[in-house]
């Protein structure tokens, strides 16, 4: 007699101790929100880094940019413009009023009243990469290679005056612009 109360427990035990479908089906539902919940939360970020990869020119370079320019203009005695860098280092004449170029001659006085010249150019490196480049004038020659890059990466470099303001507008790799103004031209 023993034996079959014992078995009969056992029996109810087994019944009792495993999941009902119920349960099992209510654990996967909220298993799938988490996950579901997880991967929208993933995709929002993702999102987010792409969105600052594209603005990177604006939240990097261009406060940099601005910064020098800025300075650089306060100190510059006057400046021609020309359409490209090859016109500005053979002596090419400066584009007329009105008209764009991608290289900016700047002449300095120095406080013994002797002129130094350096340029702005905007131009593709070797690999290709367009950059704009800032050039030290050593005696009557220019150097080939930039002295420093003022920014890489950028898609043009414009030059221009408008009201007798220079004007200097820089396009980032994604068509976002900036135009930079300084220097009154008289």
């Amino acid at each position: 007699m023993i034996s079959t109360r014992t078995s009969k427990r056992r029996a109810g035990r087994a019944r009792r101790s495993g999941f009902t479908l119920v349960e099992l089906a209510l654990v996967m539902l909220v298993t799938t929100m988490v996950a579901g919940v997880s991967l929208v939360m993933l995709s929002q970020q993702t999102g987010f880094f792409q969105m600052m990869g594209r603005q990177a020119f604006l939240l990097e370079q261009a406060p940099q940019v601005n910064n020098l320019l800025s300075r650089m203009l306060r100190q510059v005695d006057g400046y021609q413009i020309h359409s490209d860098f090859a016109s500005a280092t053979s002596g090419g004449s400066p584009t007329l009023v009105g008209d764009e170029g991608r290289a900016l001659i700047l002449r300095f006085r120095s406080p013994n009243n002797e002129f130094r010249f350096a340029m702005l150019a905007f131009e593709p490196d070797a690999s290709g990469t367009n950059r704009l480049g800032f050039y030290n004038r050593v005696g009557t020659t220019w150097p080939s290679t930039p002295d420093w890059i003022v920014a890489d990466g950028i898609a043009d470099v414009a030059f221009f005056v408008e009201q007798s303001v220079l004007r200097i507008r820089l396009e980032g790799p994604n068509g976002e612009q900036i135009i930079y103004s300084g220097h009154f031209q008289s």
